[in-house]
């Protein structure tokens, strides 16, 4: 009897359950670490909802669901075994949310989610049934909303080639960054030009299309790659038929919401071709168990939980330590009111009233923000700070939601970017954020950095680090966002970019004084 236990609780012999429990026990699985990281499922969901980008993530979950219900035949068939090695995949998954969520980054807590519901379902069900769940886990990906990163490097390939299709057919185009000039009018490459949209819609729905029509791995591969190259493509040639319509029509055509509907429908022709296509090759779907008969040593739920118990509490345990450790190390968010201690000029500089440029940014709430400008020589530059404390999803030093410009800048456009190196006393030269907006005729140059207490940095990644080794130490995690802007002259390119890297120069020192102030 005790060898048999053994036995039992090794593997090497385990208990069959019926289609539904099989079914119901990975539902219930999924159940709970929903349940254990909800504040991070429901960012998800809010994702979803705003972004038009990321609203196919509502059929996710139910989708990935409806194929486990399909396969839970498969399932009945074969016991379940706990995977004891899947632990360390719980733990690692658990790591990367927890270093997440003191970085108050969002993307790696999204991430994780997704690796820890995968990674429990390899340590309770064992590698027979993560075989079956291989596909229907690994969708879950689609539910983690990703692919902003990509954003900036669609758009230059969307210009690059709109620019050399123009070229092609004979029609001048002047490009400045993201901006193109021709003879009928001006055109701007921006985020809903990327076809970040269409990129993912098409991923998604060609996973699907290849797992529900072909067999062989080779043919789901060779589908799944052309449903991510195509819509590439075919977003390089809508942008150019939008640019010709309007340009052939005096802009007539492709203006407005014409502009989105001529995008969709292509879209949606070209997605239609690539499917109509990928069905010539189209396989038979292997015949699934039946899912009615009860297996020989059917035990039911009560011999599953049996069987799965220890390896249930060890799981659990890991899932739920960290969570337990961020209402540990994160503290309430404060609401005391933060004010920021102005800035003192020197080196020539003086405080002025009039601002050096109407162009503010988009800051997602920040706990304080001050701008200031000053002047010397006749020569402006404004300085913006925003103060962070408390940091949390929403209202962090780092966050996709910060603009340079957006909704209430929409009239300034980002023509170029780059880098630059500014001695500052008693920091060396660190390299700053640099990048040139127009709006109109008014062109700004700018400089943006972020504050770190002990250290200045423009990297998004070093300033989540600090963050969370902020926190693991119980330190005080008040940071600052910084910008400095000042006009720019085409015909004098280079004044604009030594005012600003003398005024850091300068007031590098004042900078931080005000900032330190800020720290308790």
């Amino acid at each position: 009897m005790r060898v048999e236990s053994q036995l039992l609780l090794s593997g090497a012999v385990g208990v069959r359950v019926g289609p539904a429990i099989a079914f119901a026990a990975v539902a219930l699985l999924l159940a709970v670490v929903i349940a254990l990281y909800l504040p991070t499922a429901r960012s998800m969901v809010a994702i979803w909802g705003s972004s038009g980008t990321f609203s196919h993530g509502y059929l996710v979950l139910p989708a990935a669901l409806w194929f486990v219900w399909q396969h839970r035949g498969e399932l009945a068939a074969q016991p379940p075994a706990p995977f004891w090695p899947g632990l360390v995949a719980v733990g690692a998954a658990g790591a990367l949310w927890l270093l997440g969520e003191l970085s108050s980054s969002a993307a790696p807590a999204h991430f994780a989610l997704f690796g820890l519901a995968v990674a429990a379902a390899l340590t309770l069900f064992g590698q027979n049934w993560f075989r079956v769940l291989a596909f229907p886990l690994g969708f879950l990906i689609f539910a983690v909303p990703f692919g902003e990163a990509f954003v900036p490097v669609l758009i230059d390939w969307t210009a690059d080639f709109t620019v050399a299709a123009l070229q092609a057919v004979g029609v001048p185009v002047l490009r400045e960054g993201n901006e193109l000039t021709i003879p009928t009018g001006r055109w701007s490459v921006v985020e809903a030009c990327s076809g970040v949209r269409y990129l993912l819609a098409s991923a998604m729905a060609g996973v699907l299309y290849a797992w529900t029509i072909y067999r062989s791995p080779l043919r789901r591969g060779l589908f799944i790659v052309a449903s991510v190259a195509v819509p590439i493509v075919a977003n390089w040639l809508r942008a150019f038929i939008i640019v010709m319509l309007g340009h052939l029509s005096n802009n007539q055509l492709a203006a407005g919401v014409d502009h989105l509907i001529y995008g969709w429908v292509f879209f949606g022709m070209v997605i239609f071709a690539l499917f109509w296509v990928g069905a010539r090759w189209r396989e038979e779907p292997a015949p699934l168990p039946a899912a009615g008969a009860r297996p020989a040593g059917w035990q039911g739920a009560r011999g599953l939980a049996g069987l799965l118990l220890p390896a249930l509490a060890a799981t659990f345990a890991l899932l739920a330590a960290p969570p337990l450790m961020v209402r540990w190390l994160v503290p309430t968010d404060g609401q005391e009111q933060v004010a920021l201690p102005p800035v003192a000029a020197v080196s020539g500089w003086r405080p002025v009233d009039e601002a050096a440029s109407r162009w503010r940014p988009q800051l997602h709430q920040p706990r304080a923000l001050a701008v200031q400008s000053f002047e010397r020589d006749g020569v402006r530059v404004t300085l913006v700070a925003g103060l962070f404390r408390h940091q949390h999803p929403g209202s962090e030093l780092v966050n996709v939601l910060h603009r340079l410009t957006g909704d209430t800048n929409d009239d300034f456009l980002q023509i170029g970017s780059g880098s630059a190196s500014v001695a500052v006393a008693g920091r060396g030269e660190p390299v700053l954020r640099r990048a040139r907006l127009r709006s109109g005729r008014e062109e700004v140059m700018l400089l943006q950095w972020y504050w770190l207490g002990g250290r200045w940095t423009a990297r998004d990644a070093v300033a989540k680090l600090d963050l969370a080794l902020n926190r693991l130490l119980g330190r005080d995690d008040t940071s600052a966002w910084l910008a400095v802007v000042t006009p720019y002259d085409p015909a004098r390119s280079e004044l604009a970019g030594q005012t600003l890297a003398n005024f850091v120069a300068d007031m590098g020192p004042s900078i931080d004084s005000a900032m330190q102030a800020t720290v308790r």
